[in-house]
């Protein structure tokens, strides 16, 4: 697609060639997203976080203090 390869200005395209672009981010943007575990990424680095919990409250995740 000349729009996601920057040959081709978005503002340029048809409002049918905007939707088939649109669908293709939406594709790549969730496939990135399925991929992407921070967990994972700050346990293999030995790094902790905080995160809300499903009632709102702050819960620190690792072994390490945050920093």
């Amino acid at each position: 697609m000349e729009v996601l390869e920057k040959r081709r200005s978005y503002d340029d395209m048809t409002p049918e060639e905007q939707a088939v672009v649109r669908a293709e981010w939406t594709e790549r943007i969730a496939d990135r997203r399925a991929g992407f575990n921070l967990v994972e990424q700050f346990a293999e680095e030995g790094r902790s976080y905080v995160e809300l919990d499903a009632d709102g409250r702050v819960v620190r995740r690792g072994d390490r203090a945050c920093t």
